[in-house]
């Protein structure tokens, strides 16, 4: 299909091409202009591409903050998260534990999610073409909830950011993060960045699609964990999932200059 890009579009799109590919980030220091309001203007220069995957990944630092970008004008990539919403996972080891993570939520209920129906099946293909409309799944502030394995779920601090926007069907999502946040294991020397989209598809059952039981596969993932690769994904069929649609598993390891 023909598209009409504008200047803004252009120059979006060669930023993302143009940036490395990698599984190791080194953070850059911020500017002072940095501000967590959902524009591109600070974070030229900044992306790079983890290895094998469809969007561009930007972080920088400051001493109260770590500044987190996400870029992309790949429709499955754009379609994933606003099903699934993003789970960020935060290593201060540098490794790939799950213990605190930043999530914001899809924008379809669960409930409507699960119990796929005949109908659904039959206008799989038409909803698989079907565009949300980013501008308005992606724009201004999200909602951030905090997952401690020590405290729980909650939201988070005050200063803890995030805003969004699609501009020209490209998707640009950026984090403030306070430091603070990482406690006092964090030795601003080595980060593990982790992210993580998943959506609950229904399971086969005899031909018919059923509700996956609580002792199911997740999303159908298949392995564990792995640096700038993607968990297996199951085909769903409710609308604008797209059949052959996978979940997101990215982890990258960030190093902080001395």
């Amino acid at each position: 299909m023909n598209r009409k890009w504008n200047i803004t579009a252009l120059t979006t799109l060669v930023l993302i091409l143009n940036a490395c590919s990698s599984t190791t980030y080194v953070s850059q220091t911020a500017t002072k202009e940095f501000r967590t309001d959902g524009q591109r203007s600070e974070w030229t220069g900044r992306f790079q591409i983890p290895d094998g995957e469809k969007f561009a990944l930007g972080l920088s630092h400051d001493k109260n903050y770590l500044y987190v970008a996400i870029s992309s004008i790949d429709q499955d990539f754009k379609r994933q998260l606003a099903i699934g919403g993003l789970n960020l996972w935060l290593d201060v080891k540098g490794g790939k534990r799950q213990n605190l993570g930043i999530k914001f939520e899809g924008i379809i209920p669960r409930e409507k999610r699960s119990g796929a129906s005949r109908r659904r099946q039959r206008d799989a293909k038409q909803d698989r073409d079907r565009r949300f409309d980013l501008p308005e799944v992606f724009n201004g502030d999200l909602t951030l909830i905090v997952s401690d394995t020590k405290a729980g779920k909650s939201l988070g601090p005050a200063d803890l950011l995030a805003s969004a926007n699609s501009i020209d069907e490209t998707l640009f999502i950026e984090y403030q993060i306070p430091l603070a946040m990482l406690g006092e294991e964090f030795k601003m020397e080595k980060l593990g960045l982790g992210l993580e989209s998943s959506i609950e598809r229904p399971a086969l059952v005899g031909g018919r699609s059923g509700v996956m039981s609580s002792g199911g596969q997740r999303g159908g993932r298949s392995g564990g964990m792995g640096g700038g690769q993607r968990g297996g994904g199951r085909p769903g069929g409710f609308p604008g999932s797209g059949r052959d649609q996978n979940d997101i598993e990215v982890w990258t390891k960030v190093k902080f200059p001395h």
